[in-house]
């Protein structure tokens, strides 16, 4: 007489919220430090020398742009907030997408150029009368500075825009990996940015409320977008609060 057993495959353990959160909330309180410690560093460069100050958004914009185009790459895990980050994503509708990732290059292209001072130069070109001519004026900001600055605009659009075809599948390390570099960097870059935002914001404007709100647009015109790239694609509750309020600590420093 013989027996036989068949042993039942072992149920996958379901990750928990927090398994599936620790990258977003690990990159959420790098950011927070790099405020505190490194957000009045970068705002004196932004001010004492500002081509060094274009220089660090130059490397973390370009940087950010990579950072994206990892983001694309990680598979879709349903989490808390499928429900409400589904109404939220964009990444389906290319106009806007087109035009999030236009917005994104031309308000990096126009911090360059305030930054380096290309308004200056080209009336100082222009009073040099005898010496330069308008065809060198032209080869100077067509070959020149400029046209760096709209080629990593363009590589940022690119990266923000294409699909990719290379995937990440959830709950590896490579996952948690990229979840945690790509969205450091970005953080980083929103450091940055509202290091210059702080003085430039006050330049623009003397009314303290028209100083929160542009601040308030333009971040959220470009990290409101970067970040849902991720959120869309492992949508939890935690990092979604983690990143808020990172936002508002930014927009804090901002005003102070």
């Amino acid at each position: 007489m013989t027996t036989s057993s068949t042993k039942a495959d072992p149920t996958p353990i379901k990750p928990t919220a927090w398994q599936l959160s620790w990258p977003a909330v690990t990159a959420d309180l790098i950011g927070l430090c790099a405020l505190i410690f490194l957000f009045p560093i970068i705002r004196q460069q932004m001010v004492a020398l500002p081509t060094r100050g274009a220089g660090i958004l130059l490397f973390l914009f370009f940087a950010a742009a990579i950072a994206i185009n990892r983001l694309k790459r990680l598979e879709m895990q349903s989490g808390e907030a499928t429900g409400l980050l589904t109404q939220l994503d964009f990444t389906q509708n290319q106009p806007l997408l087109v035009g999030l990732g236009l917005i994104a290059g031309a308000i990096f292209i126009f911090i360059q150029a305030e930054l380096n001072g290309l308004t200056g130069d080209l009336e100082t070109l222009f009073g040099r009368d005898g010496y330069v001519h308008e065809g060198e004026i032209t080869l100077y900001y067509s070959l020149g500075p400029a046209f760096m600055w709209f080629m990593v605009a363009a590589f940022y659009q690119a990266a923000f825009i294409l699909p990719t075809k290379y995937k990440i599948s959830p709950q590896t390390d490579s996952y948690y990996r990229t979840e945690l570099l790509t969205l450091t960097v970005i953080n980083f870059y929103l450091v940055a940015m509202s290091a210059y935002l702080a003085t430039a914001v006050s330049i623009w404007f003397a009314n303290p409320i028209l100083q929160f709100l542009a601040a308030l647009l333009l971040l959220g015109l470009i990290f409101d977008p970067a970040r849902l790239r991720h959120s869309v694609k492992n949508s939890q509750w935690l990092p979604l609060i983690t990143f808020t309020l990172l936002f508002l600590f930014a927009l804090v420093l901002i005003m102070v």
